[in-house]
């Protein structure tokens, strides 16, 4: 009797927990939400498409030149080309670009160490200018979106991404 009731109290401990652990594991995301990470998932790959060089970098330094009105600011940055998905530039090659902004937030801090996906146009060592669009914030679903864009043999990929 003492094992059944054991059995009986720890079928319902093990039937109490799993509706306790399944009700933590559902989306806090809003169809909103998922529309949103949809379209920005489809304008970014939208966006490979269109430029002839697709990076992905590590920023190491950041330097911003704030300027009197009526000029606008400049963010001068130097990175490290972590992945290379389409184009000329190699893995472990440096990368100086540049982003003009009209404001910038007084408490403005460098984002040094944050991975960034850039696309543009030229293979270049000077800075490169990078304009609305062309810089985005590493997320996984983009490096998944990547997958279906068109860059050149598997022979380059494969040298590029340091394989």
């Amino acid at each position: 009797m003492k094992n059944k009731i054991i059995s009986v109290v720890s079928l319902v401990s093990l039937t109490i927990g799993m509706v306790v652990a399944s009700a933590g594991c559902h989306s806090t995301a809003t169809t909103a939400d998922q529309k949103y990470s949809a379209w920005e998932v489809e304008t970014f790959k939208k966006e490979a498409q269109s430029h002839q060089d697709v990076v992905l970098v590590c920023i190491y330094e950041n330097q911003l030149q704030r300027m009197p009105l009526p000029h606008k600011h400049r963010v001068n940055s130097k990175a490290t080309v972590v992945r290379s998905y389409k184009g000329a530039w190699q893995v472990g090659e440096p990368i100086a670009f540049y982003r003009v902004l009209e404001s910038v937030p007084q408490d403005w801090k460098p984002n040094v160490g944050h991975l960034v996906y850039l696309l543009f146009d030229k293979h270049t060592p000077e800075p490169v200018g990078i304009d609305t669009g062309e810089d985005w914030a590493y997320k996984p679903e983009f490096e998944r979106a990547l997958r279906s864009v068109p860059s050149s043999s598997a022979k380059e990929r494969r040298s590029r991404s340091g394989e």
